[in-house]
């Protein structure tokens, strides 16, 4: 997240990372596309969220 900075639900995720990591075969010289749908979040909700479960 804070290197990328995206920040997406598990099921996107789950999608960019198979891409990423090379789990599925593509044809070569071929563009993908990974539709991600976003939401907005308040960044202080957010932040409470993680100190929540880091600590």
């Amino acid at each position: 997240m804070a290197k990328d900075k995206i920040l997406a639900e598990g099921a996107d995720a789950s999608a960019y990372a198979v891409v990423l990591y090379k789990e599925i075969k593509l044809i070569q010289n071929t563009n993908v596309a990974i539709i991600m749908l976003v939401g907005n979040i308040d960044l202080s909700k957010l932040n409470e969220i993680l100190n929540e479960n880091i600590n």
